[in-house]
């Protein structure tokens, strides 16, 4: 054995070392190289070299001198790194050969050990691709995301170990072709980390066509019809968040029950994980009488799935915390609890708060209205103001006197004996008299009429304020100023509704003429205020006109105690400004919002001094309801949900479902929503969310119905989803349905969807019908109609035909005229009673029905009108979702009104006053047969800026407006000359 190595028989395969002799290394003209290694890896010449690094090992002869002495060579060549090396060791021959042997030896070990390695870690990392790609079950969208996050380092790890390991010099041929055949697999593991949309597209497409061959039997017994292929998509459909956008009449309740029977039928849930979610009671009890008796057939067993209402899953979850003795006293909503408990809570509150009537006094008597905004430009000054004193009017409800003349202000004061133009002048009024401050309203001034140029008629400022004061010299001097206020922005500009540059420019005339009629010497002194929109807005009006008045010495009072007296007693007499309180405050509760972000979104409104005002009011009204509520051991509806979602969030209380489903999806709030995403959250890895509805039907804004939830659901819920869409109608003719889809997409934010239907029975399944604009006109017209369809349908051989007549309300002060009494559907109904089934309903009351034939009542233009004309009310759209459009829902409301038919729906309008749905039907009937339309025989006089609309005068007006008022707004004066 040469000097400087050590070997052991019995660990050769353990350890072996070597170095060169002082005289080899001389030769060599270098240090003395030297050689370890062990199972693992060698150290050549100081460095580590791992045996997968070791590309070749071979026995060469060495050179002279010392192939005489009996000496060969070690040749080993490795890398480091991208470098590649080599070195030779010169040695004995029987120590070459017993070096060689063993590193072979133990590099074989080592690529046996190493294959078995690799192939364990190829194995699991296929088991868990597989176990997410499974045959039988879809792939989500976070399973394959999770399977990325978890395995992608470890796949791009073994693949490179793979390559790395096939390469070695070492690998018999057998073990070459086992490593051949492990690459190949990763590679077809590798869309499922490089390309994971492709790779769920392809799986989820296998698995749904081997599902509808392998559960056939299921699809077509399940339910009383077998299932569309659409339904069936939305049965296989198991995304994280699915959405199955649904037209009018196309078995969404189908969809909802063969969904449930088949996540238990397949395993993917238990009954105990599955929560199905519906907007009444009444909803959520057929849904649950549908799962026992369907699916006990199909399923061979009872069911016992969760079907509730919100309100009733919030109940359950705060008895789960609370525990069962838990029985809270809920005030029904459906019987007007909450309002008469809210109504108890204010009169409470006005007679033992004074704090609280002070502040309700001060927004009764400066701000309790939202000044309107008439659409259009009239033609001149005159006629804007006396369109803008109607809209005021109508915006309170105040009726004309009918002792007045039409040129007289008709807008009431808190003084029964004045009255003025618009509600700015109305607060302005009711401010003075409650500073103590005397004054004329409209003074005469033919001084200042002639000064403006006015020569046949007398200039009238808004406000007169007139006082005498003693001189020096005992004698007296009158004092008059002149107060105007003008309806002008921050920016000194008018809005189009008030003429514009044209009332600007005569706001500044006026200006000019009191400066310089101030200056001018005079037995009485005239001085000249002036007030703006901008600053009753922003409310520093109030401020700015004490000074003002101050200024020029006028005295006033503190505020009158009888006037806010008087102020709460109107109060008490009025409905419309506690009704609107009390909505506020329950749809604050229901809204889900808190009172800072009510609060920093009033601060954006265009009327900040109004919002600030009332939510002072309102909130104090909020928080003596609450109070009331625990005093009284009582709870309400928004309660269930609000005490819920906390307990939930907060994991008080522990969910056990983990299968979602929401019936109704477009009817769905903020804070129901949120309810949902709080029992997702609790199982966010293995939970998910099957919602149904339709974008088109969201009509319930009041009652906090968002339909930017429903479009947005994937960043609400912060969960990928799968679209479906339920496109076949079982209900509409495809007229209808063709007719209804086009004039609902006119809302720029509704999803897109086609729509088919079965081929109608009628050639005019939409019928039009302009009849004459009185209430005994629409009457006998509703009759005529009626009398058609008892004969249509025989002919369809219906043996009673059901019929709907709807209308967008069935109140009295908003319904069609002539049908605002019950009695009046109560006598057709007697009318028709052997031949018709008929039913009078709002069109919100008719959402879910359907009916053989709708009459739908009252297409007119107007504040009776449909779509309703009349603008929202700030204050509610402060908790209300938000619209991009005042018309969207009104859109939306029609296209309910119109699927409701099967075969044929009427559509009757005010010929003088159509709204401009009747007007857009009008339109279609000339692209499409099955449209009929009935003129009546009357004489319509086009718009000439839009063309569509007909021109209407309203009674005692000689402003002539577009019917089509919402889109168009065209406006003008009719001249007899």
């Amino acid at each position: 054995m040469m000097q400087g190595m050590t070997r052991d028989n019995a660990i050769a395969n353990v350890a072996l070392e070597y170095k060169e002799t002082w005289w080899l290394a001389w030769l060599h003209l270098r240090r003395a190289r030297t050689l370890h290694f062990n199972k693992a890896y060698l150290i050549l010449d100081g460095a580590r070299v791992d045996f997968q690094d070791i590309t070749a090992l071979k026995r060469r002869i060495a050179r002279w001198p010392f192939r005489r002495r009996g000496y060969g060579q070690l040749w080993v060549q490795f890398r480091i790194g991208p470098e590649w090396h080599d070195i030779a060791y010169v040695m004995e021959d029987h120590d070459v050969n017993a070096f060689g042997h063993s590193i072979n030896n133990a590099i074989a070990t080592w690529i046996n050990e190493r294959l078995i390695q690799l192939e364990l870690r190829k194995t699991q990392l296929i088991e868990k691709v597989e176990e997410v790609y499974n045959p039988l079950r879809y792939v989500r969208h976070s399973s394959a995301t999770r399977l990325i996050r978890e395995q992608q380092k470890e796949y791009a790890d073994l693949q490179a170990q793979w390559q790395s390991t096939s390469l070695h010099s070492g690998l018999t041929k057998e073990q070459r072709g086992q490593a051949a055949a492990s690459l190949a697999r990763l590679e077809g593991l590798a869309g499922h980390f490089n390309d994971m949309a492709a790779a769920r597209e392809t799986h989820n497409k296998t698995y749904a066509a081997d599902m509808k061959i392998a559960e056939g039997g299921y699809f077509r017994t399940v339910e009383s019809s077998e299932l569309t292929e659409e339904q069936i998509a939305s049965v296989l459909t198991f995304e994280d968040a699915t959405l199955v956008l649904a037209a009018a009449g196309s078995g969404k309740s189908s969809c909802i029950v063969a969904k449930i029977g088949f996540a238990l039928k397949s395993g993917l849930f238990n009954d105990g994980e599955i929560l199905a979610l519906a907007y009444n009671k009444d909803a959520a009890k057929s849904l649950a009488d549908r799962l026992n008796v369907k699916l006990e057939r199909a399923l061979g067993r009872k069911v016992h799935v969760k079907s509730k209402t919100f309100h009733s899953f919030g109940l359950s979850v705060m008895v789960e915390h609370y525990g069962e003795s838990y029985e809270p006293k809920v005030l029904e909503e459906d019987k007007g609890e909450e309002g008469r408990f809210l109504k108890d809570t204010i009169s409470t509150l006005l007679e033992t708060d004074a704090r609280f009537r002070g502040a309700l006094a001060e927004w009764l008597l400066l701000v309790p209205y939202d000044d309107p905004q008439p659409i259009g430009v009239a033609g001149d000054l005159e006629q804007c103001a006396q369109l803008y004193e109607d809209c005021c009017r109508e915006k309170i409800r105040a009726k004309r006197d009918k002792q007045k003349k039409y040129y007289e202000p008709s807008i009431p004061t808190l003084d029964v004996n004045l009255h003025v133009r618009s509600l700015e002048e109305r607060s302005i009024a009711n401010w003075l008299m409650l500073r103590g401050v005397a004054f004329e309203y409209e003074k005469l001034d033919w001084d200042g009429a002639k000064r403006l140029g006015m020569s046949r008629r007398p200039y009238k400022p808004d406000f007169t304020y007139e006082w005498t004061v003693k001189l020096t010299n005992e004698k007296t001097k009158t004092i008059r100023v002149v107060h105007e206020h003008f309806a002008l922005d921050s920016d000194g500009r008018a809005p189009s509704w008030m003429g514009g540059d044209e009332y600007a420019k005569q706001a500044q005339t006026k200006r000019h003429m009191f400066a310089r009629w101030c200056k001018e010497p005079s037995e009485k002194r005239l001085i000249f205020i002036e007030t703006t929109s901008a600053q009753y807005r922003d409310g520093s009006i109030w401020t700015h006109l004490e000074n003002a008045l101050r200024g020029v010495g006028l005295k006033l009072s503190e505020p009158s105690p009888e006037l806010y007296k008087k102020a709460i007693a109107s109060f008490r007499e009025s409905t419309d400004l506690e009704k609107l309180i009390i909505d506020f405050v329950l749809r604050f509760k229901e809204s889900g919002l808190t009172q800072n972000e009510v609060e920093a979104e009033a601060s954006q409104q265009s009327h900040p001094y109004r919002t600030k005002l009332f939510l002072r009011v309102a909130f104090e009204v909020f928080q003596a309801y609450q109070r009331s509520l625990k005093k009284a051991e009582r709870i309400d509806y928004a309660d269930m949900l609000r005490d819920a979602l906390s307990l939930l969030q907060d994991k008080r209380v522990l969910t056990p479902f983990r299968f979602v489903l929401v019936d109704e999806f477009q009817d769905i709030s903020r804070l129901r929503a949120t309810l949902v995403r709080s029992v997702l959250d609790q199982g966010s890895d293995d939970s998910i969310v099957f919602c149904v509805g339709d974008d088109w039907q969201t009509i319930n804004r009041f009652a906090g119905s968002d339909v930017g939830i429903f479009t947005g659901i994937g960043t609400y819920f912060n969960r990928h989803v799968a679209q479906v869409k339920l496109r076949k109608t079982f209900r509409c003719a495809d007229g209808i349905a063709q007719i209804s889809r086009e004039l609902v997409l006119r809302n720029a934010s509704q999803l897109q969807k086609e729509v088919t239907a079965y081929a109608a029975k009628l050639p005019n399944c939409v019928r039009v019908v302009f009849h004459q604009g009185n209430d005994r006109a629409r009457l006998e017209t509703v009759i005529a109609e009626l009398d058609q369809i008892a004969v249509t349908g025989r002919q369809l051989e219906l043996a009673k035909p059901t019929v709907k007549i709807l209308m967008r309300t069935t109140a009295d002060t908003t319904a069609p005229r002539g049908f605002e009494s019950e009695e009046v559907a109560k006598n057709l109904r007697a009318r028709y009673a052997k031949r018709l089934q008929l039913d009078v309903q709002s069109v919100h009351g008719s959402k879910g029905l359907e009916a053989d034939f709708v009459i739908l009542v009252g297409l007119d233009s107007g504040f009776r009108g449909f779509p309703d004309e009349r603008p929202p009310e700030p204050l509610l759209d402060l908790v209300l979702p938000k619209l991009q459009d005042l018309n969207e829902e009104e859109r939306r409301l029609f296209y309910v009104g119109l699927t409701r038919a099967r075969h044929q729906v009427v559509v009757l309008a005010d010929g003088e006053a159509p709204s401009e749905y009747a007007l857009e039907l009008w339109e279609l009937a000339q692209n499409y047969g099955f449209i009929e339309c009935v003129d009546g025989g009357l004489n319509r006089k086009p718009c000439p800026k839009c063309k569509v609309g007909s021109l209407r005068t309203r009674p005692n007006s000689s402003i002539s407006r577009c019917t089509r008022s919402v889109r168009c707004g065209y406006q003008a004066r009719n001249r007899s000359d």
